[in-house]
């Protein structure tokens, strides 16, 4: 078996990895490379077409040395029908199998073959279908007609020669997975983005335990993302700050942190909760936390139903059709009937309940925000600073920072503004994050544990501390190049 590496080589994110038994090809991830992008394109400037991003090393060209993946971008045009599809040409790969819903492992499957099979999690599956209603269709995100299929922990998929295992694991975001590949060559793994230090490392443990089983594996592919410097907080640490900056503060408290990261969603209620606190959430965060409370074991806190969630009622001159129809929805004004009849609205059509409404102190606008901000705890993102302007937020007020600090030169700007707004409120910035990345101890330990024959650092701007951490062992650490491969 071959391993090819199109992204997550001396970059964090990006991940692409074909594996190659010969008679069969699957990618584990196809995701959004930054580092490139990021090299050739600031907002709003972005890539116009596959070729360009082809001509970055952003995505895998057509053809290698001893590789042939001719058919492998769609070469419909935007938009397109379903019967469209018909006219995709034969694909090269059998398969697409994605970690998790990070846009860096997903994201450029909107460019692929609509016959190419994307395999994903349930509750992935639920957040990326709830997402497509919120994003405009562009080149890197178009969804349309893809054929989504769902896999489940330690439940074996069969393509072709390659028997595929996925298993859960813990990370920032629900329904995240590392993968198993057993061929007749030899067994590879693949851990995706995982942690220990997450409210569930058993999830973790249960992937590592399950490497254990084999005599041997011959390649893990193993994140790296943290393994040169970590801050070593966990969640429960980071829960027990946040309640304590709640609880010290007479004024409003702003959290910023991941629209998709469920663990701290439910830190901030619990800290709401204790305090005597309502949580106050976008349009946006509520249908994306909505989706997340379709998924075994975050039922709660549930969006719908409960009375602490407020929701923010946007305050501008035009609301985009999404917004119009959820809002609606949420007064009660319509039911899911309304929606419209099309694949974007298709799994909140089937999965949410038929008529739920929020009560009238559940929809909350910026001037009752501004009156009583002693009542509330407001999530947002530093994305976005439009929020923070309306409410004029009074001096002492408070802003958590519960996401990963800037990693490049746009969100370095966009963080500057951030600190300029919040100097000019009188609001002071305190940090309380854990990392979705597993720490180097971690990677360390289940490293040692697993003792493959071949370790392949990946998601990592750090390959030769892992060779270097490891000289000593009769591991055979090898840094892999972008666009070669290595045999196992």
């Amino acid at each position: 078996m071959k391993i090819w590496f199109f992204g997550g080589v001396d970059e964090i994110g990006g991940s692409k990895f074909l594996i190659d038994s010969g008679d069969t090809k699957i990618f584990l991830d196809f995701g959004r490379s930054y580092s490139k992008e990021g090299a050739y394109y600031s907002f709003p400037d972005m890539p116009r077409s596959i070729d360009e991003l082809i001509g970055i090393q952003a995505l895998p060209k057509s053809q290698y040395q001893d590789l042939n993946l001719d058919g492998l971008y769609s070469s419909l045009s935007i938009p397109f029908n379903e019967s469209d599809i018909e006219n995709e040409p034969e694909p090269p790969v059998s398969a697409i199998f994605l970690s998790h819903v990070h846009t860096d492992h997903y994201q450029y499957i909107s460019l692929l073959n609509r016959r190419i099979p994307i395999y994903v999690g349930e509750c992935g599956l639920n957040i990326l279908s709830f997402k497509r209603v919120t994003e405009r269709r562009t080149l890197l995100s178009n969804y349309s007609y893809i054929d989504f299929k769902q896999v489940s922990s330690f439940k074996k998929i069969k393509i072709d020669d390659l028997r595929i295992i996925p298993i859960h694991v813990d990370h920032s975001i629900p329904g995240a997975y590392g993968f198993i590949i057993e061929g007749s060559d030899g067994v590879i793994a693949y851990t995706g983005d995982f942690r220990r230090h997450g409210f569930k490392p058993e999830l973790t443990d249960d992937f590592i335990n399950r490497m254990l089983e084999y005599d041997s594996i011959d390649a893990l592919l193993c994140e790296g993302t943290h393994i040169a410097e970590s801050d070593f907080s966990s969640e429960n640490e980071v829960k027990t700050k946040i309640n304590e900056i709640v609880s010290k503060s007479k004024q409003l408290i702003i959290g910023d942190f991941s629209d998709t990261d469920f663990d701290r969603f439910r830190t901030y209620y619990e800290a709401a909760k204790h305090n005597n606190r309502r949580l106050v959430i976008s349009l946006k965060q509520a249908i994306i936390f909505m989706a997340m409370n379709l998924c075994r074991g975050l039922e709660n806190p549930n969006i719908l139903k409960d009375e602490l969630i407020c929701i923010l009622e946007p305050e501008k001159l035009r609301y985009s059709n999404w917004e119009k129809l959820f809002l609606a929805f949420l007064k009660g004004e319509i039911d899911k009937s309304y929606f419209p009849d099309d694949e974007n609205w298709y799994w909140i059509k089937k999965k949410i309940s038929k008529r739920t409404f929020l009560t009238e102190s559940r929809l909350i606008s910026i001037r009752a925000l501004s009156q009583e901000p002693d009542k509330y705890i407001f999530l947002t993102s530093f994305r976005t600073l439009a929020d923070l302007r309306q409410i004029k937020p009074p001096g002492g007020s408070i802003y958590i920072l519960s996401t990963s600090e800037p990693f490049n030169e746009e969100r370095e700007l966009k963080y500057e503004k951030l600190l300029n707004w919040l100097e000019f409120f009188g609001m002071p910035l305190i940090k309380a994050h854990a990392s979705g990345h597993a720490t180097p101890i971690d990677i360390k330990d289940m490293i040692t544990k697993v003792n493959p024959k071949k370790l392949i650092p990946i998601h990592t701007v750090h390959p030769k501390m892992f060779q270097n951490m490891f000289k000593e062992s009769k591991i055979d650490v090898v840094a892999p190049k972008l666009g070669e491969c290595i045999k196992i």
